[in-house]
């Protein structure tokens, strides 16, 4: 059986957004709250499900009302469970990500609390080994321990594809660069694994070409709005733009749903634009929803979009 792997998060998505006009900082808004399964790995690994794919889940969940509506989740959307520990006792919690968006449906900031993640260590990372290895491709987040990470970095042998999560978890991962075959940061994110301030396209090239000589086979750089940015060890370069999009509702899950595309196009053999154009239909895609991972993935509807916005 063919399948895509994915060690990290699995939590529980609580979205607030701002609908009384202009968002106030420091001060009551008027909006709504919607709550959904998230988590960057298992929003991934929804997607690659969803666009028709087997897929398997390495994580962790507390045995509690936020764990139980997980596992419901992944039975319905038919995400392999194999790997998955489920904690029980007062301490354990399963994880949960806050966010609050403004009234254009952009974050503005966000809280996880991912404490559960610190049992993807060393040992859940051998106990699940064979799983791993028998992957054709390992998505991975940045929701895992440094032991895990060590024993990913010695042991995995099948290409892992990365996203950094966020900029302060993007800084611990930066010595495992090298074990990763392809990397998706955001502008912040690659900062952040360069130590380079990006205000050019010369500076873009230079980050990338760095993140290229730690090891890594590809980069998907995400730039919101202004779209995506590939660059790859043997010299490729590409930019990809979609055309204006009004639709936007929720951004929260885009770049889940971009480096799943990736790892989908890929693990189907597309070369580099074929991917690009995916990728990019997937973002809009994404954003067009108040859920994290929009009900309507289907490679159909990636097809549709990429005619509309992308071509």
């Amino acid at each position: 059986m063919t399948y895509i792997a994915g060690i990290g998060g699995a939590n529980v998505d609580i979205h607030s957004r701002g609908t009384g006009g202009a968002f106030r900082l420091r001060d009551s808004n008027l909006g709504e709250v919607h709550l959904t399964p998230g988590g960057v790995v298992r929003n991934m690994l929804q997607v690659v499900s969803m666009l028709g794919m087997d897929t398997e889940l390495c994580s962790a969940v507390a045995d509690d009302a936020f764990g139980n509506m997980l596992q419901n989740n992944f039975r319905e959307f038919e995400i392999g469970t194999r790997a998955l520990e489920v904690f029980s006792g007062e301490e354990e919690a399963t994880a949960t990500y806050l966010s609050v968006l403004d009234e254009t449906g952009d974050m503005m900031a966000a809280v996880c609390d991912g404490r559960i993640y610190d049992n993807l260590d060393k040992a859940y990372v051998e106990k699940h080994l064979d799983l791993l290895n028998g992957a054709e491709i390992v998505l991975l987040d940045a929701n895992v321990s440094l032991s895990g990470l060590n024993t990913l970095a010695e042991k995995c042998t099948r290409p892992i594809y990365m996203d950094p999560v966020a900029t302060d978890l993007g800084e611990r991962i930066r010595p495992f660069l090298q074990m990763c075959d392809t990397v998706k940061p955001n502008l912040q994110e690659l900062e952040a694994l360069t130590s380079i301030t990006i205000k050019s396209q010369a500076d873009m090239d230079e980050a990338c070409s760095l993140m290229l000589e730690s090891g890594v086979r590809c980069v998907w750089v995400s730039m919101g709005e202004r779209g995506l940015y590939y660059a790859n060890a043997n010299g490729t370069r590409l930019r990809g733009r979609c055309h204006d999009f009004d639709s936007c509702v929720n951004a929260t899950g885009a770049g889940d749903a971009t480096m799943a595309t990736i790892a989908w196009c890929d693990a189907q053999g597309f070369e580099p634009q074929k991917t690009m154009e995916y990728a990019l239909a997937a973002g809009m895609l994404a954003v067009s929803s108040d859920f994290t991972v929009n009900p309507e993935t289907s490679v159909e509807a990636l097809k549709t979009y990429i005619k509309e916005y992308v071509k």
